[in-house]
């Protein structure tokens, strides 16, 4: 069945993808990782600017005492210039990354749902008594939004992190190797939070995906057979199946959040 499918090689999240897609998940790609490279260079030369503050006078004196300080200002509009002009390489290749992979994932989740409906039409009229057609519904609109998002922002926004991350360790091992290894003990406890992290919200999402699935597929039952239930006044009956089922996925959702 399909809980016993072996997963997709990532590979194949890209089945859906035109040429166009592919070219802008790339320009994705690289603007998240331009973005990553000057999270920890705008760190750095942020640094450099609160050390300008004590540079000293051109005549050797300490601020605050007062003195010439040519040299001083030269070094802050040089700093400041430079941190500027990073923050703008951020912002493009911010808005690159958001503009690439979020028009890639939209094109494909669409190109998915096409493709899945046209499945779904070619199959037997059989498949459907043992399938619910409300369920089946739902869940293509579930699982085509979760293959969005994640071929979409989630995407560059791991890669941004995971960028930033590396150099942002490299850059402290260059100006601080003692300090940058006393961090690095910490980084194995991360990575295991995230882990477990990741691995208990990929189950409870599943569940709450089925749950809002037994809920679209009972709406769609009651709404297609509506003058039944109002022969046999069934309302309440409908309505309380619907929120028992709507608080099952509410409940598992809490606690995933």
């Amino acid at each position: 069945g399909a809980a016993n499918a072996a997963p997709a090689p990532s590979v194949s999240l890209l089945r859906f993808a035109t040429r166009w897609d592919k070219v802008l998940i790339v320009l994705g790609v690289v603007g998240a990782f331009v973005q990553g490279l000057t999270s920890p260079l705008l760190a750095i030369y942020m640094k450099n600017l609160f050390d300008s503050i004590f540079i000293p006078n051109d005549d050797g004196s300490i601020p605050p005492q007062l003195g010439p300080h040519d040299l001083r200002d030269q070094h802050v509009q040089s700093t400041c210039g430079i941190f500027v002009a990073l923050g703008l390489v951020a912002f493009l290749s911010a808005a690159v990354q958001s503009i690439g992979l979020g028009h890639a994932a939209e094109n494909q989740a669409a190109a998915l749902r096409r493709a899945c409906f046209t499945h779904l039409l070619q199959k037997d009229v059989g498949w459907y008594d043992s399938h619910n057609p409300g369920e089946v519904a739902t869940k293509l609109s579930k699982t085509s939004t979760d293959f969005k998002d994640g071929l979409g922002e989630p995407l560059g926004n791991v890669l941004r992190s995971g960028t930033a991350a590396l150099l942002g360790f490299a850059a402290a091992f260059w100006m601080d190797w003692r300090m940058a290894l006393a961090m690095c003990a910490a980084v194995p406890f991360m990575a295991g939070s995230v882990a477990c992290l990741i691995a208990v919200n990929t189950k409870f999402s599943t569940r709450v995906q089925e749950q809002i699935a037994h809920a679209g597929g009972a709406a769609e039952a009651a709404l297609s057979t509506v003058r039944t239930v109002a022969a046999y006044g069934a309302y309440d009956r409908e309505i309380r199946g619907f929120d028992e089922r709507l608080a099952a996925a509410g409940g598992l959702g809490g606690r995933m959040g």
